[in-house]
């Protein structure tokens, strides 16, 4: 949640609805951040809906123990301990040598540059 975590996308939907104004997060960020991303939907009363990359139709959706995928168009919320989901920390491990990154410039003290 490139936003600045979980808290600060509360505030700014909530700052929304308070103008009758509904939000649609924007989610390439990979499982952990749609984990977030479906919970925040269930706890936003102006959510209308989620934009992700459809993680559980590539290779790394054996990162975690079972990938997410959309039935009827809908993620369910889970009902496991947590965000709902663990990190295979095997393949993850076996994987180790691919470069992370989103790719956008960042500024010297790490925070996005490209907002």
């Amino acid at each position: 949640i490139v936003c600045g975590g979980l808290l600060e996308m509360r505030k700014i939907a909530m700052l929304a609805e308070a103008r009758y104004v509904t939000v649609a997060p924007h989610n390439p960020s990979g499982f952990i951040s749609t984990a977030m991303s479906v919970h925040f939907a269930a706890i936003t009363p102006n959510f209308i809906i989620l934009e992700f990359g459809q993680d559980h139709l590539k290779p790394k959706a054996e990162f975690v123990d079972k990938a997410w995928a959309p039935v009827n168009g809908y993620l369910e919320l889970p009902t496991k301990p947590g965000i709902g989901m663990e990190l295979n920390l095997e393949a993850i491990s076996a994987a180790s040598g691919h470069p992370w990154g989103r790719g956008f410039p960042k500024h010297i003290d790490g925070s996005p540059a490209f907002i």
